[in-house]
């Protein structure tokens, strides 16, 4: 069965701000071959959210701190790398409902923006806020 896609509001908006980035505002060939990868990401994400036969690498992202997922929910993270050096790696971040085969995506950013990911304050809110729209 397919998944379906939600899209938060600050997944298109950090799109178009990675998109803008000084990585992808240098180098033309790397923002296309991301817009690509996205678009490839996308198609395989609603046959099977957690990549397992896919050269896609997805994992479990821990939560951030005091904040509980009903256990039909999973908070997952996918990487890849787009040209060379460490602004290339790219990560989308996003949840999983098992239950109504749902794909929610919240958040691509790169090692430019955020070493290692956004803030927890800033995840835990993009994911409270998706809860209340379920």
């Amino acid at each position: 069965m397919q998944f379906s896609l939600k899209y938060a509001p600050s997944f298109q908006a950090s799109l178009d701000k990675l998109s803008k980035s000084q990585r992808f505002k240098k180098n033309l060939s790397d923002k296309k071959a991301l817009q690509e990868k996205v678009k490839e990401i996308l198609k395989e994400i609603v046959e099977d959210p957690f990549f397992l036969n896919s050269s896609v690498s997805s994992e479990p992202e821990p939560l951030p701190k005091k904040l509980k997922l009903p256990s039909s929910l999973e908070f997952r993270k996918i990487r890849f790398k787009i040209g060379k050096g460490e602004s290339g790696q790219v990560r989308i971040v996003y949840l999983v409902n098992r239950d109504e085969y749902k794909v929610h995506l919240l958040f691509i950013f790169n090692h430019e923006q955020y070493e290692k990911r956004p803030p927890d304050d800033y995840i835990k809110v993009l994911i409270q806020d998706t809860l209340e729209e379920e």
